[in-house]
C-alpha cells in the first residue's frame, strides 16, 4: 500500500533541491551575464549558500564583499560573512546594515558588484534614524507579527522608519550592480522583497499609518515613532545602475511538483501562487476544495493533486507552539472528520515553521481526533504533532519561496 504522507513529503523534499544555491546557479548563468571581476554582496536567509557556490564557480572573479545571513558554519573565502537575526532586527542588524552601506558605497562608477537578495533581508539588516531606538522597533516588529500582518504590511511599515529600505541604500551607490532575487512574496514585488533596499518603493506614510491603526499599534507608539512617520518620505525611484533579476519563485517550485505528479501519471492542478491570508480561513476553503472534488459530482478525476503556493497568516491568541504551517495543516484536518482519501502537505522552503524546528506538517483523515479544536484554540499545533505524529523537519534549507501546500486526493479503494 503507497503511503501517500512519505510520498508527498518525498515530492517536497525532490523539489526544494530545485532551488538549493547550485541548482540556482545555471539559473544565474543563464539569467545574468555576469562582470569578469566584481564584488559580492548579499543579504537574506539564501545569502550565505548562494555566495559560497557562487565562490566555488567564479572565485578568480570575486574582488571581496559582505554577505548578511542567519546561516551559521558557513565558510567564504573572498567575502565576509556576517550572522545577524531574524525574525527580530538585533545589534548586528544594525552592524551589518552600517557596514554594507559604508562597503557599497565606497565602490566607484567603474567597478561591478553582484548582490544576492532573499527573504530574511528586511530584519538581518538595518539602519536607523536617531529617533528610534533598536527597542522601539523591536517591540513593534514582535507585536505586527503577533497581530498576523502579513510580509507586505509589515516591509511597508519596516521601511518608513527605516534609512536603508524602500530603495533608500542604493541611493548613493554609483557603481554597476546586477541583484540576483530568490522572491519570498507573491508577485514577486521587488518593492517589498528585502522592503526593496536596492531596488525603490511606492508606499507612502499614510499606507504606514493606516496600517499601524488597523492593529492598533499607531497610539501605542512613541511620540518620537509618530513624528518620523508623519515626516516620512520614501517614494525612492529605482536606479538605472542596478539591474534586478528573480532567480527563483513559488511557481518555479510548484511547476517543478506538477512535473514530478505527471510523470506519475497524476493529474495535478496549480490552484494558485498568491495564498495569503489567515491560516484558519485558507484552511476551511481548501478542505471544502478537497472534498468537493472526492465527490461523486465532481468534474476531476481521480487520483488528483492540488498545488497551493504563497503564504498565510496566524493572528496569535493563545500561548501554544507552533507555526503558520502547522496551523494550516491542524486547521485543515478539522474538516476532515470521517474523510478518507485526502492527504495534505503544509510546509515552508526555508525550513523553519515559526517559533519551532520543524518545516511544517503532513495530514490525513485518519488523524482526526476531538483535541484538534483545542490545540487549535491556543496556537499549539506543534504539540498536536509531537504527539500524534506529522511533522515534516528539514532544518535550514539556506533559500526561502514561501510556502507550499499539496493536496492528494483519491478514492477510497484506491487508497
Amino acid at each position: 500500500m503507497i503511503n501517500r504522507k512519505q510520498q508527498l513529503i518525498q515530492m517536497f523534499l525532490n523539489s526544494l533541491a530545485t532551488i538549493t544555491p547550485n541548482s540556482l546557479l545555471s539559473r544565474v548563468n543563464h539569467l545574468a551575464n555576469l562582470p569578469e571581476e566584481f564584488y559580492l554582496f548579499g543579504s537574506g536567509k539564501a545569502a550565505a549558500t548562494m555566495a559560497k557556490s557562487l565562490e566555488e564557480s567564479c572565485l578568480s572573479q570575486i574582488q571581496g564583499g559582505t554577505i548578511v545571513s542567519n546561516m551559521p558554519n558557513v565558510c567564504l573565502q573572498k567575502v565576509q560573512h556576517l550572522l545577524s537575526s531574524h525574525p527580530i532586527p538585533s545589534k548586528q542588524s544594525l552592524i551589518a546594515g552600517e557596514i554594507l552601506q559604508k562597503e557599497l558605497n565606497n565602490l566607484g562608477k567603474d567597478d561591478h558588484f553582484v548582490y544576492l537578495l532573499s527573504g530574511g533581508t528586511s530584519a538581518l539588516i538595518e539602519k536607523l534614524p536617531p529617533e528610534i531606538t533598536l527597542r522601539d522597533l523591536q517591540n513593534l516588529t514582535e507585536q505586527l507579527l503577533y497581530k498576523g500582518a502579513d510580509i507586505h504590511e509589515l516591509n511597508t511599515t519596516r521601511k518608513h522608519f527605516s534609512l536603508i529600505k524602500g530603495g533608500k541604500l542604493a541611493q548613493d551607490i554609483v557603481a554597476q550592480g546586477i541583484v540576483l532575487v530568490i522572491s519570498d512574496v507573491i508577485g514577486d514585488d521587488l518593492t517589498t522583497i528585502g522592503s526593496g533596499i536596492l531596488y525603490g518603493d511606492n508606499t507612502t506614510k499614510e499606507d504606514a499609518k493606516r496600517i499601524l491603526v488597523k492593529y492598533h499599534l499607531w497610539e501605542q507608539l512613541s511620540f518620537s515613532m509618530q513624528q518620523v512617520i508623519q515626516k516620512s518620505k520614501v517614494l525612492c525611484e529605482p536606479k538605472n545602475n542596478i539591474r534586478h533579476i528573480v532567480i527563483a519563485n513559488n511557481q518555479f517550485v510548484l511547476k517543478h511538483l506538477k512535473t514530478q505528479l505527471q510523470e506519475q501519471k497524476i493529474s495535478t492542478r496549480i490552484v494558485t501562487t498568491k495564498m495569503h491570508g489567515e491560516a484558519t480561513c485558507i484552511a476551511e476553503s481548501i478542505a471544502n476544495t478537497a472534498k468537493d472534488a472526492l465527490s461523486q459530482s465532481s468534474p476531476f478525476s481521480l487520483p488528483l493533486c492540488l498545488l497551493y503556493g504563497g503564504e498565510t497568516t496566524v493572528t496569535v491568541t493563545g500561548t501554544g507552539k507552533g507555526g503558520r504551517n502547522q496551523e494550516l495543516a491542524l486547521a485543515i484536518l478539522s474538516h476532515l472528520q470521517n474523510v478518507k482519501g485526502i492527504s495534505v502537505l503544509c510546509a515552508g522552503t526555508d525550513g523553519i515553521d515559526g517559533n519551532t524546528n520543524v518545516t511544517g506538517a503532513v495530514v490525513c483523515g485518519e488523524m482526526y481526533n476531538t483535541q484538534i479544536a483545542e490545540y487549535l484554540q491556543n496556537n499549539d499545533s506543534y504539540h498536536f504533532f509531537d504527539k500524534y505524529g506529522g511533522h515534516i523537519t528539514t532544518g535550514k534549507t539556506g533559500t526561502n519561496v514561501m510556502d507550499i501546500v499539496m493536496i492528494f486526493i483519491e478514492k477510497e479503494n484506491d487508497i
